[in-house]
């Protein structure tokens, strides 16, 4: 497939006004996680319980690093990782980088995995 260039990492402007908490990102543990993220996504008046959803979804791809975010404590650092990270990408696929927690066992491919696989439970992946 083609290359796409890619600049990793958050840039926000300076807010003229800040927004009433709870703002920014979602929590990484929550009290109640579903009501939090109401909070969190409710202030786009348009966004329902099925937007959030669709929106969590998008974790089926990518990882969290304790270096980054602090979620987890896989870093990415070289050997650090899950089963599934340690070694970059998972069935021989290509990846510049190893380490961190995914979301799902083949984190760079887009699919359902993320819900499909929430009650397996599985213990190298983040739920």
């Amino acid at each position: 497939g083609p290359k796409i260039p890619m600049k990793y990492g958050r840039v926000d402007g300076t807010p003229t006004e800040l927004a009433p908490a709870p703002f920014g990102l979602p929590a990484a543990f929550p009290d109640s996680p579903a009501q939090h993220l109401r909070d969190v996504f409710y202030k786009y008046d348009s966004m329902s319980d099925e937007d959030i959803v669709a929106l969590s979804g998008a974790h089926t791809v990518g990882r969290a690093f304790a270096d980054r975010s602090g979620t987890v404590k896989e870093g990415s650092a070289a050997g650090q990782g899950t089963v599934y990270t340690k070694r970059g990408a998972a069935e021989g696929q290509k990846s510049l980088s190893s380490g961190g927690r995914s979301w799902t066992k083949n984190w760079i491919v887009f699919d359902n995995s993320y819900f499909t696989d929430m009650g397996k439970n599985d213990p190298e992946v983040i739920y």
